[in-house]
This record gives C-alpha cells, sequence and structure tokens, in this order.
C-alpha cells in the first residue's frame, strides 16, 4: 500500500510543473498588462518601460517562467509586483483561514453525508429515503453562493444569530472562532453532503443486499454491528473516490465563498492578483492548491486500504 502511494506522491513534481506552467501561460495571455496596472491612470509610457524593465516583463514567456521555476525550487515564490511583499509569507499567514473554513467544511461533510446516507439506506423506498434523494437533488442544485447569501440575510440581517462577515483566530477566541466560520462552512459543504449522501445511500442499499449480509442477520448480529462493522465499511469505498473529489471543489468553492462572507483569505487574495494581472500570488495560491489536492488524494489511497485488505497487497 505504502508502495503505491510513494508512486502517486512521486508524480506530484510533474503534475506541479505542468499545472504551474499552465496557469503562468495563460495569466501571460490575459489582456493585462500589470505594468500599466502598477502606473495607474493616466500613465507615463516612460514609466511602463521602466516597470516592465525592473521586473523582466518584455522577457520571453519562457525565460520567465525558468526564472521563476528556479526560484520556487529554492522556496522563494517571488514578491507581489503591487504589495512587494513576499508570495510565501503572504500564502502561509492566509493559509489557516483556509484551513479552518475546510475543516469545518469536511467534518459537516462527513457527519452530514454518512447520518444522511445511512438514513436512507435503511428503508429502501420509504418516506426517509425518497426525502434524502429529494433534498440531495435539491442540494446540488442550489448554488452556494446563493445559500451563503440568503443565510446573512436571515440568520444575520434578520436575526443575528450569526455574524455577516469576517474571520476571528482560534487562538483569540474559539467560540466566535467558531461563529465566524459556521454559515461558510455550511455554503460550502451543502453540495459535497448531498453528494457524498446519495453515493453512500446507493452504496449501502446495494451492500445490505448481498449474500454475507444476509447470512450475518441469519446468524442473529445486531443490526448496529452488520451496518457499521461489515456493510459500511465496504460500502464506504467508492464513496471515498467521491469525498476526495469534493476536496476540490471545497477548494474552489471558497474563493466565492470568501467573497459573501468577506473573509480575508486565499481566494481574496487570488481574485485581487488576477484582477491585476499579478502573477506570482495566482502561482503561489495554485500551487498550493494543487499540493493540498495530491496530499488529500495520497490520504484517500490510504483510507482504500484501510477499509479494503487486499489493496494493502
Amino acid at each position: 500500500m505504502l508502495k503505491l502511494v510513494g508512486r502517486r506522491l512521486a508524480w506530484a513534481p510533474l503534475i506541479l510543473l505542468m499545472i504551474s506552467f499552465f496557469v503562468f501561460t495563460l495569466v501571460d495571455l490575459a489582456p493585462v498588462d500589470p505594468a500599466v496596472a502598477m502606473a495607474g491612470n493616466n500613465p507615463d509610457p516612460a514609466l511602463i518601460a521602466q516597470l516592465r524593465h525592473d521586473f523582466h516583463l518584455s522577457d520571453p514567456l519562457p525565460v520567465r517562467y525558468v526564472r521563476w521555476l528556479g526560484h520556487a525550487l529554492h522556496g522563494d515564490l517571488g514578491n507581489s509586483y503591487f504589495t512587494r511583499q513576499p508570495v510565501g509569507r503572504s500564502v502561509l499567514d492566509m493559509l489557516p483561514i483556509n484551513l479552518s473554513m475546510m475543516l469545518v467544511a469536511v467534518v459537516m461533510i462527513l457527519v452530514g453525508g454518512v447520518l444522511l446516507g445511512v438514513l436512507g439506506a435503511l428503508r429502501p423506498g420509504k418516506i426517509l429515503d425518497r426525502l434524502v434523494t429529494a433534498g440531495g437533488s435539491v442540494a446540488v442544485a442550489v448554488p452556494p453562493f446563493w445559500l451563503g447569501l440568503l443565510m446573512v440575510l436571515y440568520l444575520s440581517v434578520f436575526h443575528q444569530v450569526f455574524p455577516a462577515i469576517g474571520y476571528v483566530k482560534f487562538s483569540t477566541s474559539p467560540w466566535e472562532w467558531l461563529k465566524h466560520l459556521l454559515m461558510p462552512g455550511f455554503a460550502l459543504s451543502t453540495l459535497p453532503i448531498a453528494t457524498v449522501a446519495l453515493q453512500l445511500k446507493g452504496s449501502l442499499t446495494e451492500t445490505l443486499g448481498r449474500d454475507y449480509i444476509l447470512t450475518a442477520r441469519a446468524k442473529g448480529l445486531a443490526s448496529k454491528t452488520i451496518i457499521f462493522k461489515h456493510a459500511l465499511r465496504n460500502a464506504a469505498i467508492p464513496v471515498l473516490t467521491v469525498f476526495g473529489l469534493q476536496v476540490a471543489y471545497i477548494i474552489g468553492g471558497s474563493v466565492i465563498i470568501e467573497q459573501v462572507f468577506g473573509i480575508p483569505g486565499l481566494g481574496s487574495y487570488l481574485i485581487t492578483a488576477a484582477q491585476a494581472g499579478d502573477i506570482n500570488p495566482i502561482l503561489g495560491v495554485v500551487v498550493l492548491s494543487t499540493m493540498v489536492v495530491i496530499l488529500m488524494n495520497a490520504a484517500v489511497d490510504i483510507a482504500y486500504g484501510f477499509l479494503n485488505p487486499k489493496l494493502r497487497a
């Protein structure tokens, strides 16, 4: 099993290389000139030319990319063209905010998705099964930002249950930290909860009808033991794949959710950089996000081996 995970991680440098070059090329093709943006309104052509020279913006794309890659391999992701701040430091300062949102969303996905999936599978064709299916179908179709706006309107503006915007560090106040993240976490996790619940419901329903489950029932094993020790463990294998994909969805969705709830995370940082053609922050966020997805896929592979002993060999 460790060899499989090792082979997956061995591909990580090549994946990071391909994605970073692809993003670098896309930003270079965008109709945004960083030198003009830095020069401000009614810029002097001489100032624009000087900025191009200072930041090597006139160099060919391969030369600029190789220069960035050489610095990145030594842990230097460059500086922002506008703030002049090191990208690596800025990304690490904002990373705990996004990890906090991801943590709250993942906990909601695991609790809500597993609970709804199991409840729907226990009574196939009954009212609870139909409610889970109907509710999941609606949740998949609801845009997260729209749900977020509704929560801000009803739970913050009308009833003042949760704060509408902002972020509080865990070290400052754990309760305020959680209160500020519950609505963004729920908006991010609604679609993944529905996806995991529907996938688990179908997989668990099929597993409960297999011969070894019927044999376990005939032997008189308790329903809890049959479901949670035998059936759920096997039914969770295809759900893990879906769950791994939802992590990438959470990372992408957090960009918009941050704007809705006024959270100063990597999404806001990325949008500001993209509007100005600031390549270094864009690459820093993309590389970090890619690494998170790669590590999550490796964790899913390890979980496969835990659930299915055959894969350990």
